[in-house]
C-alpha cells in the first residue's frame, strides 16, 4: 500500500530557513518566526501520522519523538474505537513501517535544526496527541533529560509506558 509519503523513497524534509529572517510569510512582514517553523514540522509529523492510517479511520493519533545525545527516535500509535493499537496494528507492510519511522525521525532532525537556527533549546522529548473528529491537538515537550545513561531509559521504553498510560485511562468508565 503505498501512501504520498511514501511513493518518493527518497523525500527530502522541506529545509529550514536559512536565517530566521529568510522567509516570505505575509502575516510577519515577510519573517517566518520560530513557532511558524517549529509548528510545520509538528504538522508534518502529523500529516505523516495520519497518511500512514490511510482508511483506518482512526479517532486519535498520539505522536512521540525524542531528540537526545544524538540520538533520535520516533513512534506513533493510535486510538480506534476506544482501542489502542500500535502502528504496526495500523498498517502491517513492513518497508511501510520501516519508512514512516525514518521519516519521522528526519523530521525530529528538520525539528533540531529549526530551534537551533532560531536559538532556541531544543525539546528531548515531544508528545503530541490530535484528536482527529474537531482537529484539537495537544503538545508536551520536555527539555530536561529524559532518555539517557543516567536514567537508564531508553526512547522505546518511554514510549511504551506512555501507550500503557493511555490503554488504562480508556479502560476507566
Amino acid at each position: 500500500m503505498a501512501f504520498g509519503f511514501f511513493r518518493n523513497k527518497n523525500r527530502k524534509p522541506k529545509e529550514a530557513p536559512a536565517a530566521p529572517n529568510d522567509s516570505d510569510d505575509p502575516l510577519t512582514g515577510g519573517k517566518k518566526v520560530f513557532e511558524d517553523a517549529f509548528m510545520e514540522v509538528q504538522e508534518g509529523l502529523l500529516a505523516l501520522c495520519m497518511e500512514f492510517a490511510g482508511d483506518a479511520k482512526v479517532d486519535e493519533v498520539y505522536a512521540y519523538g525524542s531528540i537526545e545525545e544524538d540520538a533520535y527516535s520516533f513512534n506513533a500509535f493510535y486510538v480506534k474505537q476506544g482501542q489502542v493499537l500500535p502502528a504496526h496494528k495500523i498498517n502491517e507492510d513492513l518497508p511501510t513501517i520501516r519508512q514512516f519511522l525514518q521519516i519521522g525521525t528526519q523530521d525530529l532532525i528538520r525539528l533540531e535544526k529549526v530551534c537551533r537556527e532560531y536559538g532556541r533549546p531544543v525539546p528531548t522529548e515531544l508528545r503530541l496527541h490530535y484528536t482527529v473528529d474537531g482537529g484539537h491537538l495537544d503538545a508536551h515537550y520536555e527539555y530536561g533529560s529524559v532518555c539517557s545513561k543516567e536514567s537508564g531509559l531508553s526512547p522505546m521504553l518511554v514510549f511504551r509506558e506512555w501507550r500503557e498510560s493511555v490503554e488504562k485511562e480508556l479502560e476507566q468508565p
